[in-house]
């Protein structure tokens, strides 16, 4: 069971048995901004085994005692990298407003 997909869930998928030995994954970092600080997101990308094909991605990125995941999928039919680039820049730009309560 997942998000709906009109929260997010449309570029997520139940994790099931590991996934060993059916991706390649690749170490990735990016560099994000939350609440205005600075932060170093690391994560994997996942690409196919049998073409190379870059299928996932999932980062994380800690600020303060706070741990910040994001990512996923286009592996659904209709859905591309491209849409899920757009979704991402608003997952960026969720991060950069989000406020301390201090």
């Amino acid at each position: 069971m997942g998000a709906p997909d009109d929260l997010g869930g449309k570029y997520s998928t139940p994790c099931g048995i590991s996934g060993v030995g059916v991706y390649e994954l690749r170490p990735t970092e990016e560099i994000i901004l939350i609440g205005g600080e600075s932060a170093t997101a690391s994560g994997d990308q996942g690409y196919s085994l049998e073409d190379g094909t870059f299928l996932f991605e999932f980062l994380f990125a800690r600020l303060r005692e706070f741990r910040f995941n994001y990512g996923g999928d286009w592996s659904r039919p209709g859905l591309t990298h491209d849409l899920y680039l757009a979704d991402k820049a608003i997952i960026m730009q969720v991060l950069a407003s989000w406020r301390w309560i201090e």
